[in-house]
């Protein structure tokens, strides 16, 4: 499973999106989901925070039977995985206090 995730800054208000593709036996892309939200104004959230929602939005949406295969995520955000990375155990806690794991590949 790939997920790709991205947040932005326009005109004051904070939005992010992401898309959930599939990798077939044929090692092509198959896009099963894709989202975009405007979480807000900038005094109430920023591009970090929305990277961080984005990637929590792909896992608690994947849809049905994707839930437990090996993912990869994409972020345009590195200081946001960077940041909630626990002490280099690859472990990054999400807004809600989930944890998932991550490669650095």
């Amino acid at each position: 499973i790939i997920i790709t995730t991205s947040a932005s800054d326009r005109r004051f208000l904070i939005g992010m999106g992401g898309t959930i593709a599939h990798r077939s036996s044929s090692q092509t892309n198959i896009m099963v989901a894709r989202y975009s939200v405007t979480l807000g104004l900038q005094d109430d959230q920023n591009p970090y925070t929305a990277e961080l929602e984005a990637i929590e939005m792909a896992l608690k949406y994947m849809p049905n039977g994707l839930q437990y295969r090996e993912l990869t995520v994409f972020s345009s955000s590195q200081l946001s995985l960077k940041a909630v990375t626990r002490h280099g155990n690859n472990q990054v806690r999400l807004p809600s206090d989930r944890f998932i794991s991550i490669s650095n590949d």
